[in-house]
């Protein structure tokens, strides 16, 4: 599997986990939410450092310098973290009209900036560092060994707790 191929793929992963933080406060399921979006929150997080600690360095060793796109796609992870945080407030205030604000937000932020990934930023990886299958595999590798970890926190607690 290509690169381009499995960053694409994860961003389906983290679209339904989001899908599902959206169906739990539609129900005014407090837990289920607060579960549901630190679950969304931890692939989203993995995503972004995949992208950070190895795609984006990787490219910009290969051209010899900075990329704006690379540049650009950053700012807008910070962004994201950022809603994330407020999310998480809203959550834990059991706020279903700020959380609904801040997850609109969210949603369209991460469309767009998944097609500016999809379209733009995966084939001028593509076209930097080719099938790049160490690549591959070393994001794969980052992803399997995070879900691990991950995994065992889920089975400690069943729900996140909400203060």
């Amino acid at each position: 599997m290509s690169i381009e191929a499995f960053l694409t793929q994860d961003h389906r992963r983290c679209d339904a986990l989001l899908e599902q933080a959206q169906e739990a406060v539609l129900a005014q399921h407090w837990g289920m939410t607060a579960t549901a979006l630190e679950r969304f929150a931890d692939a989203l997080t993995l995503h972004l450092a995949c992208e950070e600690e190895l795609l984006f360095p990787a490219m910009e060793e290969r051209a010899g310098g900075s990329l704006a796109p690379a540049r650009m796609m950053s700012t807008e992870h910070s962004v994201m973290h950022e809603l994330m945080r407020s999310l998480r407030e809203a959550v834990r205030d059991r706020d279903a009209d700020e959380f609904d604000a801040l997850m609109q937000t969210l949603t369209i932020m991460i469309r767009q900036h998944n097609l500016k990934e999809e379209r733009v930023l995966y084939p001028m990886a593509m076209q930097l560092l080719g099938d790049a299958p160490s690549l591959e595999a070393r994001l794969r590798e980052f992803i399997q060994a995070h879900d691990k970890a991950t995994q065992g926190q889920a089975a400690r607690s069943e729900t996140v707790p909400i203060e």
